[in-house]
């Protein structure tokens, strides 16, 4: 997913849905950027105020549940690309 200066429209975190128990994804971003979870598509905007700040070219794991079924994503400085994969099938 391409990171820019407008927050992304809320897409769900992944394309299949989040299994009943939850789950482990990976994140991996090069651009540094700010990523807000929600149970469904009508979250807030990402932003500095109220999301998570992602360093470019790292890699994040992180335990999801069905109250982050969706993200928005927006950039800090540069546009850039974000990537997210379930990592424990």
């Amino acid at each position: 997913m391409t990171v820019t200066v407008v927050s992304s429209a809320a897409t769900p975190t992944l394309a299949g849905g989040i299994p009943y128990a939850g789950c482990f994804i990976t994140m991996t971003v090069d651009t540094d950027c700010y990523i807000h979870f929600g149970p469904n598509s009508s979250i807030a905007a990402a932003s500095s105020a109220i999301s998570w700040p992602l360093v470019a070219n790292s890699v994040h794991d992180l335990w999801i549940n069905d109250k982050d079924a969706y993200f928005r994503v927006i950039r800090k400085t540069a546009d850039g690309t974000l990537s997210i994969r379930r990592s424990n099938l």
